[in-house]
């Protein structure tokens, strides 16, 4: 009688889900929820969310094929952000759940991204991977039901008219696949991998092949209502329950604004030379420039500049350092001419705006290198030779360049240079190795010459972690500490160095190592107890994150207004 009973739920089970909020496993994220969030849910989905855009970005960076990075996107969202088919067995209420808790998760962090460009250029190209992944592994049904939603507007091309339309093209796609013709603009990736037929500004593109479309539609309306969010974001003011909680959200990508455990003045423009032989490629490319033109133009000034500056070059020692390579031309032309940008980059003109060192994305996505530019990033704008050949000069073996051009042909860029890392790690000799000669992927200039010259030999990527949370504090989204300096924190009573305290001479021994002023063990540079920023660490992160304020009911503007949608009511008891 009971199993009679289990039946008859699992076969109404997907008939409810259709006549429900989300009749739909998969979503674009047409219109915003109205609905009451409770604040412990708000971090929770929130967070869970990040964790899977977070997997997906280190699949891309280290996986192994297609096989190795599906599996490890499946994990996290399994673990994470699960979202049952109609079809599973599981009732009702877990399949609302599952998807409420996708559709709100979305908005959430849609909000938390949209507060700067990179923010937002983040969310969007992981939101999109996660959408193109979700479609990719859907069946038939949920593929149409999702382009239905998407509304997409794609014109069918029978199989009669093919010939017609293709010519002697048309033997290009399998005669059973449907095919579809939309303006090339649409489907520029497909383009760009000539896996499409043009004809007269039109593209032919296979149903297997529709996933790029509905990414790329997905990019520019979700890229539009990011930018209405920012506009909506001064309407919170300074909310103490929330505004907390979305800055600590969007930090969480921290990875891509990796700041260095090394103190302002621990490298001088005397050591810099020496120095470059840690560099990453991208800034020995820079230097080497600069040293044999005695010149570079504003966009390698901006990245070699501000990379220096990450490392411990501070303001007067960057200043000294660029007139001496900039050579022939008077103190006065120098002064007038470039000074002032430089002092800019350290935050003393302007907007005086404290600017970090460029990441990896920024270098790769933004500003590509013209004629007579040394900017940008060999892996993604040096011609195949050209990079090979900067890494012979880097004395790697032939297979490792074979295999590190290799990767930046397949456009996997920070998995070349993370190899060229473990090249270079793996080329000492096994005494100087670091006890882990595989580091973490490679996301920032100045992460990689952390790891590739701290004391051990190694200094490991040490990104803001997705902390458990922590019960006792309503807010509890912060960055944890960590045994390598990245965002450390002093214990609260404990006694700072005085601020005019005397630094050893660079090559006074132990600056850089166990007990050193730049960088182990008890170093005031960075490492364990240390004054740069390690466990005990001055100079890191607050140890537990912004608090939030009083649980309440407030007033979150996460819809897309010009959809015409209400804001959404978050509440949540008074006194969880």
């Amino acid at each position: 009688m009971f199993s009679q009973r289990a039946a008859k739920r699992d076969n109404a089970a997907p008939e409810v889900v259709r006549h429900s909020r989300y009749p739909s496993r998969l979503s674009v994220y047409a219109d915003a929820p109205e609905l009451e969030v409770s604040i412990e849910e708000f971090e929770t989905f929130a967070l869970d969310r990040l964790q899977v855009l977070r997997a997906i970005e280190d699949a891309q960076l280290r996986a192994k094929g297609d096989d190795d990075m599906l599996r490890r996107v499946n994990e996290a969202l399994d673990k994470h952000l699960p979202l049952h088919t109609n079809r599973s067995r599981l009732p009702a209420r877990q399949l609302m759940a599952e998807r409420r808790k996708d559709h709100v998760s979305h908005f959430i962090l849609r909000l938390a991204f949209s507060r700067t460009e990179e923010l937002r250029g983040w969310f969007l190209r992981y939101e999109c991977a996660l959408l193109k992944h979700r479609f990719r592994e859907a069946d038939t049904a949920e593929r149409q039901e999702l382009l239905g939603a998407a509304r997409l507007q794609l014109a069918h091309i029978p199989a009669a008219a093919r010939d017609g339309v293709l010519g002697e093209a048309s033997g290009f796609y399998s005669a059973q696949e449907p095919l579809f013709e939309v303006d090339f603009e649409r489907v520029l990736d497909l383009v760009g991998r000539s896996q499409v037929v043009l004809r007269a500004g039109k593209a032919y593109v296979p149903q297997s092949e529709v996933a790029a479309l509905l990414a790329h539609e997905f990019r520019q309306r979700l890229g539009r209502a990011l930018a209405v969010c920012a506009k909506a974001l001064p309407q919170l003011g300074e909310d103490e329950r929330l505004v907390p909680v979305l800055h600590n959200l969007s930090s969480q990508t921290a990875r891509r604004e990796y700041r260095s455990a090394t103190a302002a003045g621990a490298v001088s423009a005397d050591s810099v030379d020496e120095l470059a032989d840690g560099f990453p490629l991208c800034m020995q490319h820079l230097h080497g420039q600069l040293v044999a033109d005695r010149h570079l133009r504003h966009g390698g000034r901006m990245q070699l500049g501000l990379f220096l500056k990450g490392i411990g070059l501070d303001l007067q020692e960057a200043l000294a350092y660029w007139r001496r390579a900039f050579g022939a031309m008077t103190d006065d032309q120098f002064t007038k001419g470039y000074a002032y940008n430089i002092r800019h980059n350290y935050g003393m003109e302007g907007r005086r705006v404290d600017y970090a060192p460029y990441s990896c994305h920024r270098i790769i996505t933004t500003n590509p290198p013209g004629p007579g530019d040394h900017h940008g990033c060999p892996f993604r704008h040096f011609a195949a030779d050209r990079l090979r050949t900067a890494l012979h000069r880097d004395r790697l073996a032939d297979a490792d360049v074979g295999e590190i051009a290799g990767l930046a042909a397949a456009r996997h860029f920070q998995v070349a240079c993370t190899r060229h890392l473990e090249a270079r790690l793996l080329r000492r000799p096994a005494g100087a190795r670091p006890a882990d000669a595989h580091p973490a992927a490679v996301t920032s200039p100045n992460q990689f010459f952390d790891m590739c010259t701290s004391a051990a030999g190694t200094a490991h990527l040490c990104p803001l972690q997705l902390s458990p949370f922590d019960t006792s504090r309503p807010s509890r989204l912060h960055p944890t500490r960590n045994m390598d300096g990245y965002r450390g924190g002093p214990p609260p009573n404990q006694q700072r160095p005085p601020p005019n305290q005397q630094r050893p001479p660079p090559n006074a021994s132990g600056y850089g190592g166990n007990a050193g002023y730049g960088g182990g063990n008890a170093g005031y540079g960075g490492g364990n107890a240390g004054y740069g920023g390690g466990n005990s660490g001055y100079g890191g992160g607050n140890p537990g994150g912004n608090p939030g304020g009083p649980y309440g009911t407030c007033l979150l503007p996460l819809a897309q207004r010009g959809m015409g949608h209400t804001l959404p009511v978050i509440t949540a008891p008074t006194d969880l």
